[in-house]
């Protein structure tokens, strides 16, 4: 006799979703928490950046697709490795959890590229050493 048995696996995983122009008022809404994007000509200039380079872009996450989304992180692509610029989290959700989601999908996202970050954001470089342990 023979038993079927089907195991179940489920992979939580943070979605990360490629900025399109659509999304332009939502990342212009989380960079304009930094006092540096509080100056419009500031916020466009990087917008700009986003819409017509090929090695800067945005990632919006969201927690599943039913929620609005709760962030951004915006990163510069070489060829290898990959610069944390900024990121924004929404005050309402819990930032560290978020935070951490966002950056194991960048390291999946890109296991290729050394990951590294502005100085502002040296602290998200534990979420990596943590995730290669």
């Amino acid at each position: 006799m023979f038993i079927n048995v089907h195991i179940l696996v489920f992979k939580v995983v943070a979605m990360l979703y490629k900025y399109k122009n659509n999304y332009e008022k939502i990342v212009m809404g989380y960079l304009s928490y930094f006092d540096e994007f509080k100056i419009l000509k500031n916020l466009l200039a990087e917008i700009k950046l986003y819409n017509e380079s090929d090695i800067y872009t945005v990632y919006l996450y969201r927690s599943n697709p039913t929620v609005d989304f709760q962030g951004v992180v915006c990163v510069q692509v070489e060829a290898e490795f990959v610069v944390i610029r900024y990121v924004s989290i929404n005050p309402s959700y819990d930032r560290e959890k978020i935070i951490e989601m966002i950056m194991k999908e960048l390291h999946e996202l890109y296991q290729n590229r050394l990951l590294c970050t502005m100085p502002d954001y040296a602290y998200l470089m534990k979420y990596i050493e943590e995730s290669d342990t």
